[in-house]
Parts: structure tokens; C-alpha cells; sequence
């Protein structure tokens, strides 16, 4: 995965940790989970980067299929894991993060759960827990969020279903739209 900091460095995730070049100085920075503190393993994906607070959220484990969710902070070089919970607020147990946009000052997260639900999820800046967002109870399939109209539309795309999922946040909450 690799993904640009709007500072002119690439993040480039690897199966044996961080890299991240700066092209001006041809130079490039390999981080672990030695110098990652909290981080669970080598196996490390950068997905969203938010480089007015210097957050960066993280995909990371011993391997692809063990990996979890980190918000990594570049002042502090800290990890700390994000926790997952459902609508009864039971933590999500074997949970694979799909896919990352960024969302105001974070991102956005869809999830499918080892239950077959696809669910939604808001990631803030120094927030250990996930606020879930959407329950998307249509069965198992992956999502492509984009968002629209200064974030307040919010359009879902399944790989294998003909039908796109449509949201407007109305009331400080997403509505679908039909």
C-alpha cells in the first residue's frame, strides 16, 4: 500500500514494516515494530495520513490476515490499537478493516465481521474506540466508500451487488437515501 503525505514522502507498507522515502533527499526511513511502539507486528499498511495532526491510521500484525487498526502518532512515535465495537457494544472479534478515506479531521472505515455484516466506522484523532456509524445488514460484501458534496453525501459501491448505497448525514447521522 502506498500512500502520500501531502508533505512530498511516500508511507510504503511492506510484510517487513514502514517505509517511508523523501524524495528531495533520496532518502528513506524504515520503521518496525521495534520502533513502533504498540504496533503488534511487521506486516504494516499506512491507509489514511492526516498531516495537519500529525495522525496516521494503520493497518498492522505478524501477517495480512492477523493485522489490526492503529492510530500512529509522528510526534511521539506511539501506536496505540483501535477497538471495534458492535451495535450491542460487544467488542468485533476477528474483524478485517477494508477499506480507509479520510473523513474531516480522520477517516472513515468499512469492516466486515465474522457475523457477515459490513459495518461503518468513524476514526478521530486520539480516539481508541471506533464510533460506529452505519450497520450495513445486507449481507457479506466489500464497500468502496466516496464521499460528496462537502462530506455530507455518502455513496457505497459493492464489488458483487448491482445496487450502490446511498447516505446524506441529516440530524448528525447518516440517513440512507433510496
Amino acid at each position: 500500500n502506498i500512500v502520500g503525505d501531502g508533505n512530498g514522502k511516500v508511507w510504503l507498507g511492506t510484510a517487513d514494516g514502514l517505509n517511508i522515502f523523501d524524495p528531495l533527499t533520496n532518502s528513506l526511513k524504515v520503521l518496525d515494530k521495534d520502533s513502533l511502539h504498540g504496533i503488534g507486528g511487521n506486516y504494516i499498511r499506512p491507509c489514511v495520513i492526516n498531516r495537519e495532526r500529525k495522525k496516521v491510521w494503520l493497518f498492522a500484525g505478524p501477517e495480512e490476515g492477523q493485522a489490526k487498526t492503529y492510530e500512529l502518532d509522528r510526534a511521539t512515535g506511539k501506536c496505540q490499537e483501535i477497538i471495534f465495537k458492535g451495535i450491542a457494544g460487544n467488542i468485533v472479534a476477528k474483524s478485517f478493516a477494508k477499506f480507509f478515506i479520510p473523513y474531516r479531521d480522520g477517516c472513515l472505515v468499512t469492516l466486515s465481521s465474522s457475523d457477515r455484516q459490513t459495518l461503518l466506522y468513524q476514526l478521530t484523532p486520539g480516539s481508541a474506540e471506533a464510533k460506529l456509524l452505519l450497520n450495513l445488514p445486507y449481507g457479506k460484501f466489500y464497500l468502496f466508500p466516496t464521499l460528496a458534496d462537502n462530506d455530507r453525501h455518502l455513496y457505497l459501491k459493492a464489488i458483487d451487488e448491482k445496487e450502490n448505497l446511498s447516505f446524506e448525514f441529516i440530524n448528525n447521522q447518516w440517513t440512507r437515501k433510496h
